[in-house]
């Protein structure tokens, strides 16, 4: 009773304290703060918004209140102590010249965590509905039917196809904090949402996902065009943007657009009435003009930092989740992979201020197609190498032939959160990675392929499959069998070929590697996979 009388008497002297600033002037704050959002514990927290030049703006939140002047440009912002976790909903008021201005409720204090990448990324319940997941889709429905069940995870939604020149410091439209529940859990990325389930389960706290993904983007359209000088590809990217942007007409280019739409229409109009075959479509009418760039927005540099990242500066997070790498898997993106990835890295940290911000993210799987994942699957892998705090989960045997979307996500949603539970929150009995490639050596008849191995043993399942062997130049099919604990002997399968030379060795270095997917570990894990070649060692 004497806390409740106590807070009645410190609002009423709070609102008092406004009463002779000046006329009223509504307080606008980006749409981050808004109901239902989830604050990251144990961290000052930072609230900023616009406000009349030279009034005062006072906030509530918990025990905590606090006041600041409005600066001449208009801006405020007034930074509370970190508190802890709690789940209980908390409401933050926004006062202004004597007037409560905003109230935004439901708010609790957790782990956050922002969702980075591409189309596996943003992939939703909602994608799950369709007739093309059948028969996955069960266990997902039953989980989409239950996702009221935790009020712990929320998620801050923003419109996929978000773009800006400059960076922004509001949101895209209609962006807003969700909780989970059966309606609203469709449009949670179902990677997020599953690490985010198992992460309350294991800490027993709020969850807050912030997505930012956008299928088909390529790491270009995700580093501030400050930091596009830092790699050889992502500079001439650019500079060629910027020739392409300089002679750009939006109208010009759209009349011709729809000009030869019409073309098109009429062509199929007529192979119809003369019943022949439809024609293909051309092109150049396969992709409907953009206002603001001459390219797609997706390989367009920095925009969708600029509308979807930049804004988030100064709300505090534990970390980064990232799944992409499908756009950036063949030609000279792919020859300057980890110089990117390394600069969307420290770009976003630097953005928030604190370069020791865990960034977890998803190797590409198994998946048929003419781009080159074997190679960008091993600069991921290097990338864990060059760059401090950033952990990979292997998912080689979550892909789909056909299918770049596969529906596995509950995996590794959960792959990523374990990472987490070790790395981020120090669980050391936690062991999240399967077999990794550590080293090869060589006798004159086969190789020794040695492995980190964290749970227990090597596992083949069934007759070995997946490995290689280099002879002459060319690669073969190999036989393997588990040496120990950690050690795999591999020869040629070819009996009569095994007194040649070595010269490599590798494993599932394909783009579909399906059923060929056989050596994991005590915890079925799946381990990496790699390529070792000695060529250059062989001809000394």
């Amino acid at each position: 009773m004497m806390k409740i009388k106590k807070a009645i008497k410190f609002v009423a002297v709070f609102a008092g304290a406004f009463m002779c600033l000046g006329a009223y002037a509504e307080v606008w704050l980006p749409k981050i703060f808004s109901d239902n959002m989830v604050v990251q514990r144990d961290v000052p927290f930072k609230i900023w918004g616009k406000a009349k030049a030279g009034s005062k703006v006072g906030v509530l939140f918990g025990e905590q209140r606090k006041m600041a002047t409005v600066g001449k440009d208009g801006s405020w912002e007034i930074t509370f102590n970190g508190l802890p976790a709690s789940k209980d909903p908390m409401t933050i008021e926004v006062w202004e010249a004597g007037k409560k201005d905003k109230e935004i409720k439901n708010v609790l204090v957790g782990e956050v965590w922002v969702l980075g990448g591409q189309s596996n990324m943003a992939m939703k319940f909602s994608h799950l509905l369709s007739n093309e997941y059948d028969k996955y889709s069960e266990s997902f429905k039953k989980e989409l039917e239950n996702a009221g069940d935790s009020k712990l995870i929320r998620c801050f939604i923003q419109r996929e196809g978000a773009a800006a020149e400059k960076p922004q410091d509001e949101f895209p439209k209609n962006s807003a904090w969700l909780e989970s529940n059966p309606e609203n859990a469709k449009k949670f990325s179902l990677v997020g949402y599953y690490f985010a389930k198992q992460l309350v389960k294991d800490l027993d706290v709020p969850v807050g996902l912030i997505h930012t993904a956008r299928g088909g983007s390529s790491m270009i359209a995700w580093i501030p065009e400050e930091n596009l000088e830092k790699t050889n590809y992502t500079k001439a990217r650019n500079e060629k943007y910027k020739k392409a942007k300089s002679a750009y007409n939006y109208e010009d280019a759209l009349k011709k657009y729809d000009e030869e739409v019409a073309k098109y229409n009429e062509s199929v109009k007529k192979a119809k009435a003369e019943k022949k075959k439809i024609p293909s479509k051309p092109a150049s009418i396969k992709r409907r003009p953009e206002k603001l760039t001459p390219w797609t927005i997706n390989t367009t540099p920095s925009y969708l930092y600029n509308a979807k990242v930049a804004p988030l500066a100064g709300f505090p997070v534990k970390g980064f989740l990232w799944y992409q790498g499908e756009a950036d898997s063949s030609g000279d993106t792919l020859k300057d992979f980890i110089p990117q990835f390394k600069t969307v890295i420290e770009s976003w940290r630097d953005k928030w201020g604190d370069d020791k911000l865990p960034f977890l993210f998803v190797q590409l799987t198994s998946y048929s197609t003419k781009s080159d994942y074997p190679m960008t699957r091993w600069q991921q892998f290097l990338a864990t190498k060059n760059i401090e705090r950033a952990y990979m989960a292997n998912i080689i045997d979550l892909g789909l032939e056909k299918n770049i979307h596969p529906p596995f996500k509950d995996k590794v949603g959960e792959r990523l959160e374990k990472i987490a539970m070790r790395e981020v929150y120090g669980d050391s009995k936690v062991m999240p990675y399967g077999p990794i490639f550590k080293q090869v050596k060589y006798d004159p008849r086969g190789a020794l392929v040695s492995f980190d191995v964290q749970n227990k043993r090597l596992v083949g399942k069934g007759k070995s499959r997946g490995f290689e062997v280099k002879l002459k130049g060319g690669w073969i099919p190999a036989e393997a069998f588990i040496d120990g604990k950690s050690g795999v002997a591999v020869y040629a399968k070819d009996r009569d070929r095994r007194r040649e030379k070595i010269e490599g060795v590798r494993y599932l270095w394909k783009n579909w590697a399906g059923d060929d997917v056989w050596l994991y570990d005590g915890a079925d894990l799946p381990a990496m996979s790699f390529t070792d070649e000695l060529v250059e060692q062989n001809k000394k």
